[in-house]
């Protein structure tokens, strides 16, 4: 999965012919106290390294294990990531987990509409998950 996940950065990384810096986003589910999420963000840094200067590689930990049934800490997390990245455009977004994929589903449209996604980690994934998202398509899958 790891694998797959990191020539999915790759061939992104690889096909892109922008000039620009890329700045990508990586919005975890947990804290990074679990070890699922530090070897996957390990992964991530190693295969980004090269290609991506570290302070162009943004890390959100949601700590939704704690926090996933708060309806509050839900909103005022869309609203703290709205505004810190509002005019710093974010070229690609890797999620980790359940709780950071459905996070960003319900707000890819308002805060990222143009910003590609890969996900990782996500138990139980139905294409149907994506139905209605207007940019689906640029919904990229990693496999658990």
């Amino acid at each position: 999965m790891k694998k797959f996940i990191l020539m999915t950065l790759i061939l992104w990384i690889s096909a892109s012919t922008q000039v620009l810096a890329k700045r990508i986003l990586v919005l975890n589910s947990y804290h990074p106290q679990y070890k699922w999420t530090e070897l996957l963000l390990k992964g991530i840094r190693k295969t980004l390294s090269p290609h991506i200067p570290p302070e162009d590689i943004h890390i959100e930990y949601m700590d939704g294990r704690r926090f996933s049934d708060d309806i509050e800490y839900t909103r005022r997390i869309k609203s703290l990531i709205g505004y810190k990245y509002r005019h710093y455009p974010i070229d690609l977004i890797i999620t980790t987990d359940d709780y950071a994929f459905q996070f960003l589903r319900s707000v890819h449209d308002d805060i990222f509409p143009q910003a590609p996604v890969v996900f990782a980690g996500v138990n139980f994934f139905k294409p149907e998950l994506l139905n209605g998202h207007k940019t689906s398509p640029e919904f990229l899958k990693g496999h658990r």
